[in-house]
């Protein structure tokens, strides 16, 4: 049975969920885009309803998960990361 890390990749404009097995190679994936907004105010250059973020990393992870059987078993560390671009 082979052990895995489950990572989340929070982008700009889509969420992805990668496991990796034990030699860091990527066995299942999966990307969701979500919407994003563009405000004309405050100087803002776009931004993203939190609920639209956290149901498309649900549904990635559910998604890579599945390809396991739905078995949570074998995965044995989760990570994330996101991206933020500073001025």
């Amino acid at each position: 049975m082979t052990d895995y890390i489950l990572s989340i990749d929070q982008g700009t404009t889509s969420s992805r969920a990668i496991l990796f097995n034990r030699d860091g190679r990527s066995e299942h994936s999966a990307q969701k885009e979500f919407y994003n907004i563009f405000p004309m105010m405050a100087g803002l250059k776009v931004g993203h309803d939190p609920d639209d973020i956290w149901r498309t990393v649900e549904n990635t992870c559910k998604n890579v998960i599945a390809a396991l059987d739905n078995s949570t078993d074998t995965i044995k560390a989760i990570g994330i990361t996101n991206h933020l671009k500073l001025h």
